[in-house]
């Protein structure tokens, strides 16, 4: 699942979809139209419908409005791990795209995190190394 799921994280539009709803945020869609003027009402929806329909987001509630559904959409909550079976499916490129989308959900939990109403790094404690493991 999860070498299905790095390309289709590695668009910015994608990416920028997850960022919108990474730390536990829930938004319709018309909700991440508003919060990209920028990007076309289509593209929106159609990057928010290939990213379910791929598992990534899930419908957190659905409500009508104006006779249509409207779906309240939220990052799952059980991300893709890739345990032994799974990497060793998967190429060096799988890899690559794999790695980048899992920085890419990382850089977008940290900044919804420097993007909250008081936000402060030194009270939190936050640091960020590198190690060898």
């Amino acid at each position: 699942m999860f070498g299905r799921l790095a390309p289709l994280t590695a668009g910015p539009v994608r990416l920028r979809v997850v960022h919108a709803l990474s730390g536990g945020r829930v938004l319709t869609t018309s909700q991440l139209c508003a919060r990209m003027p920028a990007v076309g009402k289509v593209t929106v929806y159609r990057h928010v419908a290939l990213l379910a329909e791929a598992g990534f987001l899930e419908v957190a509630g659905e409500q009508r409005v104006r006779g249509a559904v409207e779906r309240h959409y939220r990052l799952r909550q059980d991300r893709p791990v890739v345990d032994a079976g799974a990497a060793a499916a998967m190429s060096l490129d799988d890899h690559r795209r794999g790695f980048a989308a899992a920085m890419a959900v990382l850089i977008a939990e940290f900044n919804a995190y420097l993007d909250r109403d008081g936000a402060d790094p030194v009270a939190d404690a936050v640091s960020y190394r590198q190690g060898t493991l």
